[in-house]
């Protein structure tokens, strides 16, 4: 996945820019992850940072058209007033690094079986 990182200042214009490289650059990677595994119910989760702030989304094709779904809010505290939202951001840190261990099992599987595949594939004299 590619996550994406923007000043607190940053302006509407350029928000709205890196969001649409950061779906197009998630929805390649989604291509690829296809590509390997041949399954269309693949979902890609990555952060959209801005300053302090970000949302854990996830991607993914759905009656030919790619979907950005927002799952849950993730806040860098600078406080001890801001334990509650601590708590809660690393909550949803952990269920996004649950969902990335299960990708990345699921890519090495596919690549495995392709290896195997071809592998077995070959003919010998």
């Amino acid at each position: 996945c590619s996550n994406e990182f923007k000043k607190p200042d940053a302006t509407s214009t350029m928000k709205c820019y890196q969001q649409s490289k950061d779906l197009r650059l998630n929805a390649c990677i989604w291509k690829k992850l296809f590509d390997i595994s041949e399954k269309k119910n693949l979902g890609v989760y990555y952060f959209d940072l801005i300053g302090r702030r970000g949302i854990l989304t996830r991607l993914f094709f759905r009656k030919n058209n790619f979907v950005r779904h927002a799952l849950c809010q993730f806040v860098i505290v600078k406080s001890l007033v801001e334990l509650g939202i601590l708590h809660e951001s690393i909550l949803n840190l952990y269920k996004w690094r649950r969902t990335v261990k299960k990708t990345s099992h699921f890519i090495s599987t596919a690549i495995a079986q392709q290896i195997n595949k071809y592998t077995l594939a070959d003919i010998y004299d």
